[in-house]
């Protein structure tokens, strides 16, 4: 992942379920990505439906390689299960740099579940 438009994109895959959340996948940041003017949505959401389901969830490893992401915002008028870079995570986050505009969300990048609410998957 080396731009905004490829981590939009790889968020909506894990969030949507479609990619089985890259359980025992890795993925790299290959470039600082600064997120000024990205409308974000966290990677990774918990299907409250079936709380089994864990496709929606991030479960790889994503390693920033030192990257930065820069200039991340999240504004919801809807409560949401999990806010951050990685909302819901299963996996890991390492070599992760957070630029000078940090998310909401526990330890660095990740939140598993700060703010309460609807997010189904799909």
């Amino acid at each position: 992942i080396g731009t905004a438009e490829e981590l939009i994109a790889f968020a909506k895959s894990v969030t949507d379920g479609s990619k089985g959340g890259y359980a025992g996948q890795t993925v790299v940041l290959t470039a600082d990505i600064d997120c000024k003017d990205v409308e974000w949505t966290p990677i990774g959401t918990m299907n409250l439906d079936d709380m089994s389901d864990y496709s929606c969830m991030f479960q790889g490893v994503f390693d920033g390689q030192g990257h930065t992401i820069s200039n991340v915002t999240f504004d919801a008028d809807y409560p949401i299960c999990g806010a951050g870079i990685i909302g819901m995570n299963l996996g890991a986050a390492r070599h992760q740099a957070v630029g000078e505009a940090p998310p909401v969300a526990h330890g660095d990048v990740v939140s598993h579940g700060r703010r309460r609410g609807h997010g189904n998957c799909g």
